[in-house]
């Protein structure tokens, strides 16, 4: 009995242990935004600058879109959509979900950000 006791001990220790470990490079900051100023359909890539009063992507940086959820919230009636690539246009207003380490790598002007949700800010009128 007491063999059991101390392995399950132990295995409530090592879950616990692996449960607060969470890194901070896993952290995803959500809500950045931008705007579209080209669109490439055939490879699913879009090239987006800052928004006014921001200073993350400067004058362009590309996003590859292949992959990567795009979402939709109508501000009228609170109803979210999945979209696709092709609802995308020049000039509509993003909200993207990038990890940490990979916004640390954007002092790189030459690199192409990595984001992993899109959501447009523009509103549609349907």
């Amino acid at each position: 009995m007491l063999r059991k006791t101390a392995a399950a001990g132990i295995l409530c220790s090592a879950l616990l242990l692996t449960a607060c470990g969470t890194a901070e490079q896993d952290v995803m900051q959500l809500g950045i935004p931008a705007v579209i100023t080209e669109k490439d359909t055939e490879n699913q890539t879009i090239q987006v600058q800052d928004t006014e009063g921001q200073s993350l992507f400067g004058e362009s940086r590309k996003i590859d879109c292949a992959g990567v959820p795009i979402v939709y919230c109508d501000n009228r009636t609170g109803q979210v959509q999945g979209l696709e690539f092709v609802d995308l246009q020049v000039g509509d207003e993003l909200l993207l979900g990038i990890y940490q380490p990979h916004l640390a790598e954007l002092s790189d002007e030459a690199c192409s950000v990595q984001v992993e949700q899109i959501q447009l800010v523009t509103q549609r009128v349907e």
